[in-house]
């Protein structure tokens, strides 16, 4: 017996189709999965046959899948077949499920000779015709908001030469994740910086995207520089909409931002299984007390639950929803290796062993790392299908593992693939050498900036750094014989640093005029770092310090124990005048930019860093 389950037309690419007779959307794994259900049910309850979960239609890219059915009584068998009609055999679409233009689909089931009842067979067929043309369950629908402002300049002018944005790789991590263990399932994503215009105008656009999506769940994602934006937001989102928080400054204050009346949830640390039990809540019993990591409310209460347990098993995570992101969206604002291209983020590993007093990790002291293998199929999977040739390594430590940084260098180069790799930070320079630096040229690098901090061996002392300064000089000295882009991270204003040590600081940058892109910024002060009880206990600082809103190109005119904010001023004004505009390592780092960078790239660079407009670096600096 057989009946036609009606015609399908290919809507494009993604796994959707269509089921034009009275049948709704459906994936081909949706598909697959209700008829496996349906045939198990049906076959247990009109035929008492047991059947046991080996039955499975998996196959609907072959003119013909079958799923075999164990024995329903003694003797007795029955198989169920698919068979498809095809326009094309052309295969389409992205991520896991791809589509085929399917012109019929037949279904049909049979029973051996000792089988008399064929009705049942027939009523089997119905039951799934019926099922196909019932309303198929509402999906949740989940918003996911990157609450960014304008950050790198509060000059509009200088904002609309280069603005920053990054891919909110967070956001794109927790709806792979849902969606790999939800079926019924929706997932939005807006950057406010990149999806949504500026000012009042920005703020109606997004509330007319709540307004249009109707979401079940809105979460955002919270750093501390645009905490004031994302507190305007929430005054303006209708309360029926209930509001998870999380990301870096959630982490930071979670007591006060579950105070907010508007927010509901917080997240903290790794969020993707606290989402999808948050979300399996949400559309369940609503019992929130049991679900680690999460913040909640109870009878208008706020409390926190038990911290969960970071995920250790990396290369089980599915990765990043690039669906939900438009790339050539991105690439009109500045990367963080100051490029406008299309561009992949790389997370290859989570937390970091170290235990530097001035840092706030959140992500946890294991060192948890992906395989070789599975960071360059992510890279060659985005490679083939998205078209992206710029990649961004964004861990807090990339090269902790020798062997494994080697591996995928190796794994890049043997592929043959050619892209630009870029360590925009996470890497320890005293950890790097010749052979490791040679590969990372080779696999593609253009981009490499290390940590520095601080060159003082008291001051490294009393904050905690391990570092071993001759490696970290040999580091940056021979990338920068490589030819490629080098930048380096220091600071000054650590509590107890005189001006002499921060002096030392100082002078190792001017010993190496190699360097690209030198960076000077004073010491930020985070709750929750021994840093900043050390700060409060000296009286640095203030309950209601606005320092940690801030970002770090902006301070760099505070006073500590040791240093006067004139001491600061001459600092920074020595850090400018001798060694950032120093003719001949300008124009060093700006022949080496020019053979990476196209000119508006360049002209990016220079104008967030000045806060004005820069056209002409040459010109601007009189390096003709």
């Amino acid at each position: 017996e057989s009946v036609n389950l009606g015609y399908y037309i290919n809507l494009g690419k993604g796994s959707k189709v269509a089921v034009v007779e009275n049948a709704d959307k459906l994936s081909l794994s949706e598909f697959s999965a209700k008829i496996k259900q349906l045939a198990l049910d049906y076959i247990h309850d009109e035929l008492n046959g047991g059947a046991s979960s080996t039955f499975s239609v998996t196959n609907l890219f072959s003119l013909n899948s079958f799923g075999v059915i164990p024995p329903i009584r003694d003797g007795q068998s029955a198989m169920v077949s698919i068979s498809s009609e095809f326009d094309s055999f052309e295969v389409v679409g992205n991520d896991d499920e791809k589509v085929i233009p399917v012109k019929k689909i037949n279904l049909t089931i049979s029973y051996d000779s000792r089988v008399s009842d064929c009705q049942k067979a027939l009523n089997f067929l119905n039951n799934i015709k019926k099922s196909l043309e019932k309303p198929a369950p509402a999906k949740f629908k989940l918003l996911l908001i990157d609450a960014n402002a304008s950050w790198l300049s509060k000059d509009k002018s200088i904002a609309e030469i280069a603005e920053q944005a990054v891919l909110p790789i967070g956001l794109m991590y927790l709806s792979s994740y849902l969606k790999k263990h939800m079926e019924n399932v929706e997932v939005k994503l807006i950057n406010t910086l990149v999806d949504i215009g500026a000012g009042e105008r920005g703020e109606k656009e997004l509330l007319d995207e709540i307004g249009s999506y109707n979401p079940d769940l809105i979460g955002f994602r919270v750093l501390s520089v645009n905490l004031d934006y994302f507190t305007g937001l929430l005054k303006k989102i209708p309360s029926k909409y209930p509001i998870v928080a999380g990301g870096p400054h959630i982490n930071l204050q979670p007591n006060q931002v579950l105070q907010y009346p508007e927010v509901d949830f917080i997240v903290l640390g790794e969020g993707e299984e606290t989402l999808l039990e948050l979300v399996s809540e949400l559309t369940t019993t609503r019992d929130f007390s049991k679900i680690k990591g999460l913040g909640f409310k109870q009878d208008s209460v706020p409390k926190i639950n038990p911290t969960r347990e970071f995920i250790v098993a990396l290369d089980e995570l599915p990765f990043p929803d690039y669906s939900l992101i438009d790339l050539e969206k991105y690439s009109k604002f500045l990367s963080y290796g100051y490029t406008f291209r299309r561009q992949g983020i790389i997370l290859s590993s989570r937390g970091c062993p170290f235990n530097c007093d001035y840092c706030f990790n959140f992500t946890g002291r294991r060192f948890r790392k992906r395989s070789a293998e599975n960071v360059f199929e992510e890279i060659k999977f985005l490679y083939d299908n998205y078209e992206i040739r710029d990649f961004f390594v964004v861990d807090d430590n990339f090269n902790i593992d020798r062997q494994r940084a080697i591996d995928i260098f190796n794994l890049i180069i043997d592929s043959g693939i050619k892209i630009n790799l870029y360590f925009t930070s996470g890497l320890r320079g005293d950890l790097m050498d010749d052979e490791l630096i040679d590969l990372m040229v080779k696999a593609g690098t253009i981009w490499v900036t290390f940590g520095v901090e601080t060159i003082n061996g008291r001051v490294q002392k009393s904050v905690n750094r391990i570092t071993n300064n001759d490696k970290v000089r040999h580091a940056i000295e021979y990338c920068c014989e490589k030819g490629i882009m080098v930048g380096a991270f220091f600071m000054v204003g650590f509590p107890t640093e005189t001006k002499e040590e921060a002096m030392e600081t100082l002078n190792f940058i001017k010993s190496l005029p190699q360097i690209t892109m030198p960076y000077l910024f004073g010491v930020k002060f985070y709750p929750g770092t021994k840093m900043y009880e050390v700060a409060k206990q000296m009286n640095l600082i203030s309950s209601e310090d606005k320092n940690i809103f801030k970002p770090y190109h902006e301070i760099n005119t505070h006073k500590t124990d040791k240093l006067s904010e004139q001491d600061f001023k001459e600092i920074f004004t020595y850090y400018m005048r001798e060694i950032f505009l120093n003719k001949e390592r300008l124009k060093n780092a700006i022949k080496t930019q020019r053979k990476y960078l196209s000119d508006e790239e360049i002209t990016g660079v220079y104008s967030t860093f000045f806060n004005r407009k820069i056209e002409s670096p040459e010109k601007a600096f009189h390096l003709d």
